[in-house]
């Protein structure tokens, strides 16, 4: 008898077998980017960048990107060649660009393109950066599912911040406008200072 499978973890087998072909997630921030990517080195970065990324893909070939056209938002792992084709054709989209060592990137800094590419040195297979960024587009997913189940099923605040501290790994607070502290971890020490330390306990 097939075991059925519930929440996050049919989320994350339905989202396996669509993903490679380019598949319209969650919104992931630039900021959650460097944040996957930063035990590597990152060769060129902009210094901001306000879009949030709604789609995902790789292209590990060029031509037809350009004939089948991109999603606006995509963000989209590649090669350099295959990068200055894409980021000219689609001014939409973002791109994380691997790099071996030696191989020159001054492209990424032209005007028109150095606001919209992350370059990476490449030490590890393709693959592994390809699964690095799955997983950051997976699991804003489920949380943004999460999330939604406690909110139809009335759940508690308390819930909700514990289904964030899961996939943050971060101390989480709720306030009102006034800075009134309403819920916050139980689990995680929160940071010293910022907003947490100004609140009203």
């Amino acid at each position: 008898m097939e075991k059925s499978l519930e929440g996050g973890e049919a989320c994350r087998l339905r989202l396996d077998a669509k993903i490679a072909s380019g598949f319209r997630l969650g919104n992931v921030s630039y900021h959650m980017l460097l944040e996957c990517l930063r035990d590597h080195e990152i060769l060129h970065a902009p210094e901001t960048y306000a879009k949030p990324f709604t789609w995902y893909t790789t292209l590990t070939g060029g031509g037809h990107a350009l004939r089948d056209g991109l999603h606006a938002g995509t963000l989209v792992l590649c090669h350099g060649d295959i990068a200055q084709e894409v980021l000219d054709a689609h001014p939409d989209c973002f791109c994380v660009v691997m790099v071996q060592e030696g191989e020159g990137f001054s492209w990424a800094q032209e005007k028109r393109r150095r606001g919209r590419v992350l370059v990476v040195r490449q030490i590890e297979r393709f693959y592994h950066y390809d699964s690095l960024l799955q997983r950051l587009f997976v699991n804003d997913l489920v949380w943004e599912n999460e999330m939604d189940r406690v909110v139809y099923s009335r759940g508690r605040l308390d819930k909700l911040i514990a289904v964030s501290e899961g996939i943050l790994g971060n101390f989480v607070c709720i306030t009102d406008t006034g800075y009134n502290l309403i819920a916050y971890s139980r689990t995680v020490e929160p940071p010293r200072g910022g907003v947490f330390a100004t609140c009203f306990h």
